[in-house]
């Protein structure tokens, strides 16, 4: 989105003295006031960005993102890259959450956005991208498919538990989807959890699916690296052996699973 925007890159530098977030129309930047976001878990800052952006209005509907220049129109949602608590809280395993569970996982980046006060970054672009060489493309696109060269897909097996419906799942234009979608149980392909539930199903033998699912939507929500909460069940189960946590202790489960983005 950002290169259907105009832009090669983005840097962000210094620090916010209240919190922001930066809202990107195509050729038109602005550093808006985030106050009333700051707090909200990732999703929830998503869906307040696109109202804030768009209104009640349809999405199937097309609307003009940058009302100050003569830029396009579009029938999409605008991309947003949030944080949300744990970003917020400067933690280390913090990350950046795009969509309902694609991540920025490694490397604390989400803590690096909440020390600037930068709550989430939001781009719609309206433009395209030239490719020079198309043929090239497509054939460096071959060369590197995996079916191509060990006839196997590129999908790793142990990211697909037999029990699960699922599909793969990868970033535009990639010919390595490396992510799996899984499907919800009674509520068709509206409902699905990201990223990796094998980890905590293979690893602990964790035989309770909507657990999984529970634990990873939780994760994504409040901006943690699942990689660094999957290493942090063996404390978890250390303190239910103790009677710290687990049954007859009072803890707030009212969450929804992810829906359909």
């Amino acid at each position: 989105m950002l290169k259907f925007a105009g832009w090669d890159g983005l840097i962000v530098e210094g620090r916010s003295d209240a919190p922001v977030w930066i809202d990107i129309r195509d050729e038109s930047v602005e550093i808006k006031k985030a106050g009333w976001l700051w707090g909200l878990d990732s999703w929830e800052t998503q869906k307040q960005i696109w109202h804030e952006m768009k209104g009640e209005g349809n999405w199937h509907d097309w609307w003009k993102p940058d009302q100050s220049q003569d830029g396009g129109n579009s029938t999409q949602r605008p991309a947003v890259l949030t944080i949300g608590p744990a970003g917020e809280n400067l933690c280390r395993y913090a990350v950046l959450v795009h969509d309902a569970g694609n991540t920025f996982g490694q490397g604390g980046f989400g803590g690096a956005f909440g020390s600037k006060n930068l709550k989430a970054i939001s781009l719609i672009g309206t433009g395209s991208v030239d490719v020079a060489d198309p043929q090239f493309l497509l054939d460096a696109w071959v060369a590197m498919d995996p079916i191509e060269k060990t006839g196997k897909p590129a999908i790793r097996s142990w990211f697909w538990p037999q029990r699960e419906r699922a599909r793969p799942h990868g970033c535009t234009g990639c010919y390595h989807p490396c992510r799996v979608r899984y499907e919800r149980y009674g509520n068709g392909a509206k409902r699905q959890a990201q990223l990796f539930p094998a980890m905590f199903t293979q690893k602990d033998k964790v035989d309770h699916p909507d657990a999984v699912y529970m634990s990873i939507d939780l994760a994504q929500r409040y901006g943690i690296n699942t990689f660094r909460a999957e290493r942090g069940l063996e404390y978890l189960s250390e303190l239910h052996r103790m009677g710290i946590m687990g049954r007859g202790r009072e803890i707030d489960c009212d969450v929804q699973f992810a829906e359909s983005f």
